[in-house]
């Protein structure tokens, strides 16, 4: 759907290593597509029985939400890198060099204030800076390494779930 919007309207996106950013946005869509796959394989070979499986996607679906690093601040650790959705985030925000949009970005709200002439309230809009640190907790470094980076931490997650699940789908024809 992204490419075939990309056709009639120009997003914009300057990639770090294409100059069409809409194609480093379709390789990360392929090779986010492909780990979450080998993920809910994984989560499949698991399971014991199908009334299990939506437990199982449930938590899966809270800890890759909380471990990407975009709701709320935390610390990075470990566990963070072996989720699928911390390194789909991390390469779309370094594909859209998330530093420069948050640099331009602005924070608007609408106050009511009250005329000292007239005394009537009026409704005016404030906006100030969204100054704040996004290279915190998530990397998002616009460059070729980074982007090239991230697709290898798919890539890695991919492998390590396919063979996890092989290991458990083997388990259990031994039993």
């Amino acid at each position: 759907m992204i490419l075939i919007l990309s056709l009639k309207l120009d997003l914009g996106i300057k990639g770090a290593i294409f100059d069409l950013g809409i194609i480093e946005i379709a390789i990360t869509m392929y090779l986010a597509i492909l780990a979450s796959i080998c993920f809910g394989l994984f989560i499949s070979a698991i399971v014991p029985s199908q009334d299990v499986v939506l437990y199982a996607i449930l938590a899966q679906l809270f800890i890759q939400i909380v471990f990407c690093g975009t709701m709320f601040p935390m610390e990075e650790n470990p566990a963070m890198k072996g989720t699928v959705a911390y390194w789909i985030v991390d390469s779309f925000g370094s594909t859209v060099d998330m530093v420069k949009l948050d640099e331009d970005a602005r924070v608007c709200s609408v106050v009511e204030s009250v005329d000292m002439n007239t005394g009537q309230k009026k409704l005016e809009t404030m906006c100030d800076s969204a100054k704040r640190d996004p290279n915190k907790f998530l990397n998002y470094e616009h460059s070729e390494e980074h982007i090239i980076g991230t697709w290898a931490g798919l890539g890695v997650t991919a492998l390590v779930w396919t063979i996890l699940t092989v290991v458990v789908q083997a388990r259990k024809k031994t039993e």
